[in-house]
């Protein structure tokens, strides 16, 4: 249809058997099987992977499709800017990458407007800035991370969550993995 964006993912990913559900309505993986039971078959956490749309699409995306109510709490978003195949040097390539997070419990607290969602993490994780200035930010494991709280990943469900501790996203990972895939 000559469209370049959807609102579907280009890849989503489910386990091949899902886990039998606890008995006890208080478990976790049971209060996630019950809110897909009772039409709520949105994925708690989004990744979105931009490349080709503009970042205001990407905005309005976010605000009016998976963050609308009763549907995702946490949204993040990878914006994968053009790259001119111009590299540095050592030959790493110089590429803009940003993440955006968007939290719903969190942008809720801050009084923001429904559909009017701002990120409430911002990274430049590529090897230049949106100035084309090379950038340091993101040069080994552990510089730059995103985390998930729990209670975001298995919102609605009564704790203890099976994850206690945060998630944790390491965005020199995803950098990296970025750049194999693009032929470095």
């Amino acid at each position: 249809s000559g469209r370049k964006s959807a609102r579907q993912p280009d890849a989503s990913f489910v386990p091949n058997r899902f886990p039998v559900p606890s008995p006890h309505p208080s478990d976790a993986l049971a209060c996630t099987f019950n809110r897909i039971r009772n039409g709520n078959p949105w994925p708690t956490v989004v990744c979105e992977v931009a490349r080709s749309q503009s970042l205001p699409h990407i905005l309005q995306k976010t605000n009016l499709f998976w963050l609308a109510p009763n549907r995702s709490e946490d949204v993040i978003v990878l914006k994968l800017w053009p790259w001119d195949r111009r590299k540095d040097t050592d030959g790493r390539p110089l590429r803009r990458l940003t993440c955006y997070k968007f939290c719903r419990r969190a942008n809720l607290q801050a009084d923001q407007a429904q559909g009017r969602f701002q990120p409430v993490q911002t990274y430049e994780f590529g090897t230049i800035d949106r100035h084309q200035r090379i950038s340091n930010g993101c040069l080994a494991q552990g510089m730059l991370t995103v985390t998930i709280a729990p209670e975001c990943v298995y919102e609605g469900c009564t704790p203890p969550y099976p994850l206690a501790e945060n998630v944790v996203i390491d965005l020199f990972s995803i950098q990296q993995a970025i750049f194999r895939y693009q032929g470095q």
